[in-house]
């Protein structure tokens, strides 16, 4: 016979409000129909790497359907840190209502077995949250109480009855471009090109773009396994001969961007502007950069010096250019081959300009006006980067790095689930949850 505790929970239907006190911090509630959970299933299963899987389990929102519980509790019990972390996010995002009806079994012995043991106490008390919202009247902390609470209740366990969700014609929308975006990097591929100033103000900015960058490229990697990265350099033409060149063209020897970072020195650059528009003359020059015709291309300038005036003009049409007219070369690489034998030419793509403006306290108002006209013209974005001292607990430079290069690669059109993914990478990262 159920105990009190678990008859009440089992006859709470999925659709009511729960009593439970929302957290401020909770997104709006997303309500999946059984189709549409199951596409995420489907999604989830048909990928292996772990951000794009993680970004899967975050699109279930609020309200989920119960099939969806398999490939939550196959992240529970994944061996990756990273998988484990967005598949308890998933369920603390989850609704306490509906959370009665997904949870099972084998998802809760994961929860008291494997996620109240880990040594982060902040990660132990996200799963406490999840078991008070399917336990209301368990007023438990300690592992060991609930270890104790679940032994005494798993045999006779049973999840409530899950009923449709309502229609609600003022909910937001579950259709994000999101997720189509994610499978896109994941089956194209991304090639992206840091384009960066060397000249002497520079280097604490090269220095962070250096820590960031495997982190960076390992998270890229996980949504896109075909990730290729190059860099180019640029300052004035007495210094860098032309005023910008090539330190590595596009690879997927990822290691090698990292080595040509740390290895650059900033030196230099006595007036104030700089040409920017020779870095990114060759950061698009398919003679110097093999770009690959179908792939996605990503250019990323980083500076914290505004173009000569007299180039801005030339410098926002090659902007405009490149974001119109695609590039790379047109063979077909194995990967882009169907398997009936037909012969395929993927689409071409154009390139995608964004721009990074720096400043040691603020970015200066000339650079960052130019730096928003490129991207504009080049039909990316442009966002700020300030070098000043980070409180403990606080984003680094190089945590925030990793988030701009993530909603640079995605677009502007990412929905809520880029927003809670990069929430919860770079909260774990601050918190040492992820080592």
């Amino acid at each position: 016979m159920p105990s009190l505790l678990l008859s009440i929970a089992c006859w709470i239907p999925c659709g009511l409000a729960s009593a439970q006190a929302a957290d401020p911090a909770d997104p709006p509630r997303v309500r999946l129909t059984e189709g549409q959970t199951q596409l995420r299933v489907v999604r989830y299963e048909g990928t292996e790497g772990w951000a794009l899987r993680g970004l899967v389990l975050l699109s279930l929102g609020s309200d989920w359907h119960p099939m969806g519980a398999r490939i939550v509790e196959d992240a529970l019990t994944s061996d990756v840190p990273e998988l484990r972390l967005f598949a308890l996010e998933t369920l603390v995002r989850t609704s306490p209502s509906a959370l009665r009806c997904v949870l099972t079994t084998e998802l809760i012995d994961a929860l008291v077995e494997r996620e109240l043991a880990v040594e982060a106490l902040g990660w132990r008390m996200r799963a406490v949250r999840v078991l008070r919202a399917a336990f209301p009247d368990a007023k438990l902390t300690a592992p060991e109480e609930w270890q104790e609470h679940w032994k005494a209740r798993r045999t006779t366990f049973v999840a409530a009855p899950w009923t449709a969700p309502p229609v609600d014609p003022e909910a937001r929308s579950v259709a994000s471009s999101t997720l189509d975006r994610a499978f896109d990097l994941e089956k194209a591929g991304l090639e992206l090109v840091l384009c960066i100033d060397s000249t002497g103000s520079m280097q604490g900015t090269i220095d962070a773009a250096a820590a960031a960058c495997d982190d960076v490229v390992r998270v890229l990697a996980s949504f896109s396994p075909r990730v290729r990265v190059g860099l180019v350099h640029y300052g004035e033409l007495g210094e860098i001969p032309g005023g910008a060149q090539r330190l590595l063209d596009l690879t997927s020897d990822h290691a090698k961007l990292r080595t040509r970072l740390r290895a650059l020195v900033a030196n230099g650059g006595g007036d104030f502007p700089e040409r920017v528009e020779k870095g990114l003359e060759v950061a698009l020059d398919g003679e110097r950069i093999d770009w690959t015709w179908g792939a996605n291309k990503l250019v990323i300038v980083v500076g914290d010096a505004p173009p000569h005036d007299a180039s801005i003009g030339p410098l926002l049409q090659l902007a405009r250019d490149a974001s119109k007219r695609s590039r790379g070369r047109s063979s077909v690489r194995a990967g882009d081959r169907p398997t009936d034998g037909r012969s395929h030419v993927p689409q071409g793509r154009p390139a995608t300009i964004c721009c990074i403006g720096v400043g040691s306290a603020a970015v200066d108002a000339r650079t960052e006006a130019t730096f928003r006209a490129i991207a504009r013209a080049g039909s990316g974005t442009y966002v700020p980067l300030t070098l000043a001292e980070t409180a403990k607990g606080r984003a680094t430079p190089s945590d925030r790095i990793l988030e701009h290069v993530l909603r640079f690669a995605f677009g502007p059109n990412a929905g809520d689930e880029l927003d809670a993914f990069v929430e919860v990478l770079l909260r774990a990262r601050r918190r040492g949850w992820l080592r």
